[in-house]
């Protein structure tokens, strides 16, 4: 009597202890995708000019997998298939990012000729680089304006640099 009462302790025991480390490898992969998820989300989203806070997107995406899990489960009545989705629903965000882009990179290409253009317009008008490229940032929305944005910032501190090593140059006597 006693044997069938010490396997049932073990078994108890055993079974205790393969929940608790299944539990906290459940708990380190979860934190595993919440760090790769975030660095992506943030890595993504400043390439694109979006600030937001990659840890309320992810806790919209966890929002959004159980909300997910819980309709298909309610729908079709079978948790490995909602669990199924719901894991390929996790994995959707590299996808959504490559949308994300591809959109924003077709935009700018359709918006680049007129800012060209309207560019080689004002230098002709008399306009210097620099001026020209300042009114099209101003002028122009989205993606234009900020890659110009970023190239004009660019310009001013390379332009600064070339002048101040002009003037270094030119302080400077050299002994032959």
């Amino acid at each position: 009597m006693t044997t069938p009462i010490l396997i049932g302790i073990a078994a108890f025991l055993s079974s205790l202890i393969l929940v608790s480390v299944g539990f906290s490898q459940l708990l380190a992969a979860g934190n595993k995708y919440q760090e790769l998820f975030t660095q992506s989300a943030n890595t993504n989203l400043t390439e694109m000019f979006i600030f937001i806070d990659p840890k309320k997107i992810y806790v919209l995406n966890l929002l959004v997998l159980v909300a997910a899990f819980l309709l298909i489960w309610l729908l079709t009545k079978s948790w490995p298939i909602a669990l199924i989705a719901s894991i390929f629903l996790g994995a959707s965000p590299k996808f959504f990012w490559r949308v994300l882009k591809e959109k924003r990179n077709d935009r700018f290409l359709g918006d680049l000729p007129d800012a060209l253009t309207s560019m080689s317009t004002m230098m002709r008008a008399g306009a210097n680089m620099n001026m020209a490229l300042e009114t099209v940032v101003a002028e122009t929305p989205g993606p234009i304006s900020q890659e110009f944005g970023l190239f004009c910032g660019n310009y001013a501190s390379v332009s600064t640099i070339t002048k101040r090593w002009i003037t270094y140059k030119k302080g400077c006597h050299y002994r032959n």
